[in-house]
């Protein structure tokens, strides 16, 4: 935990230092965030260095997108957060709320005899897969991941006023589009603070730009090395519950990806449809493997692989590989094991219990590449394979929605136009 220097005389906070504590809810479940990753941590669930990253990457995001090169970002950012040589003019501390501990509560229960979870109805099943648990034969039932719910802290701040709109750039983008833990970008640790959060009957298009120009943030016309805010956002403006806002973001990013009559073909009981996406066929071409039924192609005949915009790494599983699919295969980026989504789908809070359903898309490069690996065999993927304005021709293609090839443009059109987002 961050603690304050002891040497800040009274004067000085009088004439150049503000301190200032502001109070968090978190509106859904927290998975992770403690020492030990995906965990959570039974006395500090919500850590000081863990907001200090978090702040890290907001301020990139928002003050930071105004810097000319990556140069210039960093010594900024040194100047404002620190760095190995240079300590941070800016101080924090987290208190955690000992009155509101918060709940843990299970995502996911196993019906008998099963290897795989049910998640409960509260939590949307498609964004917690990396904590649905185990269940196997030498261990027994290992309960699947508990996420922390309604935990209440307090952040307390030290800095110079010279860097009051940037700390407060970043943290308005945090505790909005931000969270606290793992997969904050699909809505988990989602957070509520009276200062920041959009009233009740904001016009949340209006709110955000009204954010840009009051903290000074200027977006750049083209996309920076690093991840920046987008001009917009798009919001689903009804206000609901917190959860149920998150379940309603999740379900429209799992229709378009995996959806019957969406993202794959209407199945046959508890059996799925065939994926209208592409990489299943055109791993089965580059492996030379098919089961019989799956040996003509649905998807054109050239490789590619869109959904790599989405996040890597994927992993492709063949449940046929009996009757002769592929064995699994690991869609990355090169040189790297992850790519973060540069789509985030969450619930904003307007109050600790009203939030709106929003999906934010941050700016950044282009994705140039990505390798394909199965045991020994390596494959590179060229960027002309990742967005293909071929593919909108495909006859029932989830990119049909877009006309770039582009799975971030159809996803965004998708929501606009068929599940009413604006």
């Amino acid at each position: 935990m961050d603690v304050f220097p002891e040497t800040i005389p009274k004067a000085l906070l009088q004439s150049g230092v503000r301190e200032e504590t502001i109070f968090f809810k978190t509106v859904t479940p927290i998975f992770g965030g403690g020492v030990v990753s995906r965990q959570n941590d039974p006395l500090t669930p919500v850590r000081g260095p863990a907001v200090r990253g978090q702040l890290r990457f907001w301020w990139r995001a928002t003050r930071g997108a105004s810097c000319a090169n990556e140069k210039e970002l960093r010594k900024k950012e040194e100047q404002i957060w620190g760095s190995t040589t240079h300590k941070s003019p800016i101080s924090l501390r987290v208190d955690m709320d000992r009155d509101h501990p918060g709940i843990k509560k299970v995502c996911a229960t196993y019906p008998p005899g099963k290897t795989y979870p049910t998640f409960t109805a509260d939590f949307p099943g498609y964004a917690l897969f990396p904590f649905q648990g185990k269940n196997s034969d030498k261990e027994g039932k290992v309960p699947p991941e508990s996420g922390l719910m309604r935990a209440c802290f307090t952040l307390t701040l030290q800095y110079p006023i010279e860097y009051e709109d940037d700390l407060y750039a970043a943290l308005w983008a945090w505790s909005n589009f931000g969270g606290i833990g793992a997969r904050t970008r699909r809505g988990c640790g989602a957070l509520y603070c009276q200062k920041f959060s959009p009233n009740r009957n904001a016009d949340i298009h209006h709110w955000y730009q009204s954010a840009l120009n009051a903290y000074d943030i200027r977006l750049p016309e083209e996309p920076k090395p690093w991840p920046t805010l987008p001009p917009q956002i798009i919001v689903k403006e009804e206000p609901i519950a917190p959860m149920k806002a998150w379940n309603r973001g999740i379900d429209v990013l799992q229709a378009f990806r995996q959806g019957a009559d969406i993202g794959r073909n209407p199945g046959q009981g508890n059996r799925p449809g065939r994926s209208r996406w592409p990489e299943a066929d055109s791993i089965r071409r580059i492996s030379g493997k098919a089961c019989p039924r799956h040996r003509q192609p649905i998807t054109g005949r050239e490789n590619r692989f869109p959904r790599a915009e989405l996040g890597l790494p994927i992993i492709f599983h063949f449940k046929d590989k009996k009757k002769g699919d592929p064995p699994d295969y690991t869609l990355r980026p090169v040189d790297h094991s992850r790519m973060a989504s540069p789509l985030i789908v969450k619930p904003l809070a307007l109050s600790e219990h009203t939030a709106v359903s929003i999906i934010l898309h941050l700016q950044s490069p282009p994705l140039c590449g990505a390798e394909l690996r199965s045991g020994k065999s390596h494959t590179l993927v060229r960027a002309d394979e990742i967005r293909d304005p071929n593919l909108v021709r495909v006859p029932k293609s989830p990119l049909h929605y877009g006309t770039t090839g582009s799975a971030i443009e159809a996803f965004l059109n998708f929501a606009t136009k068929k599940r009413g987002y604006r």
